[in-house]
């Protein structure tokens, strides 16, 4: 039914220190648990209740710094993610992904 290699994109609608919650195609429900984003390089803001990279911020002092800007995955923002498993209840399906990456 589904490739497990295959690369899927959709909306996030949650994001919770347990796991990120997206609609694909607004159709299926998925989610990307918090050991898999933080194998990815993110780690929670519980104060801004968002998933934010790891890598250091621009200062605002140094504008030829080489580090990455720091990035947030946003409610309402797009996420490409790996499908890891497909799960199924009751006729209803729903994924859980990995390698989550911020479009």
């Amino acid at each position: 039914f589904f490739d497990m290699s295959f690369q899927l994109t959709g909306v996030v609608n949650e994001s919770f220190s347990s796991h990120l919650g997206i609609l694909v195609h607004t159709l299926f429900n998925a989610m990307i648990p918090a050991e898999h984003l933080q194998r990815a390089g993110y780690i929670y803001d519980r104060s801004m209740r968002e998933w934010c990279n790891k890598g250091a911020s621009v200062d605002d002092d140094d504008s030829e710094s080489p580090l990455p800007q720091h990035e947030v995955i946003k409610v309402g923002g797009s996420v490409s993610f790996m499908i890891d498993k497909v799960h199924e209840c009751a006729g209803v399906i729903s994924l859980e992904g990995q390698n989550p990456s911020i479009l």
